[in-house]
């Protein structure tokens, strides 16, 4: 069934992105990671790169499209076990509400679903082990838009991008968004 659904749900963003693109209240960013991945007993400090593409409905409402890519690997260790853990890859859509604080600062709020997937392997006494985990979860989160012109802004955000079971990966994000 997860066969069925990546492609399916990666053909929706690609397809809505295209089709908002020629929109002149089109917007896109990208922004530095600095994720924070844990579970039960352990944790790990992997980066990332974020892309959005997102699209104004109106003064406040905005719609997204996110992937998020990994960069560098968190390591751990747990009792005699090494551990490391990367963020291969988070696609998901977003609902983005905004608000004027000043003419040059707007909060921002982000809600939507996000599908991650992670690799990770664990070096022990007793050998070593490497696998692919994958899931999906609500995403959300808040920022600040500190604008630099009329078309461009950069940001600091913190976002939750997978929350399940015992399961979290979140980060803060530093960013450069630009509307064309």
């Amino acid at each position: 069934m997860k066969k069925i659904i990546q492609p399916v749900f990666a053909a929706c963003l690609l397809t809505a992105s295209c089709m908002s693109f020629a929109q002149s209240n089109s917007y896109g960013e990208v922004a530095y990671i600095s994720g924070k991945y844990a579970e039960p007993l352990i944790s790990a400090n992997p980066t990332g790169i974020r892309f959005i593409y997102g699209v104004k409905s109106g003064e406040n409402l905005s719609y997204e499209g996110m992937a998020t890519f990994g960069l560098a690997t968190g390591n751990g260790k747990y009792l005699t076990v090494n551990y490391s853990i990367k963020e291969k890859s988070n696609i998901g859509v977003l609902v983005k509400g905004s608000t004027k604080l000043s003419d040059s600062v707007q909060a921002f709020g982000r809600f939507g679903y996000a599908y991650t997937s992670l690799s990770d392997s664990a070096t022990g006494p007793g050998g070593s082990i490497s696998q692919t985990t994958s899931g999906g979860s609500l995403a959300y989160g808040a920022g600040l838009n500190f604008g630099i012109n009329a078309t461009s802004s950069i940001n600091l955000d913190y976002m939750v991008y997978y929350n399940r079971n015992g399961v979290s990966l979140n980060g803060l994000g530093v960013g450069y968004q630009m509307a064309f």
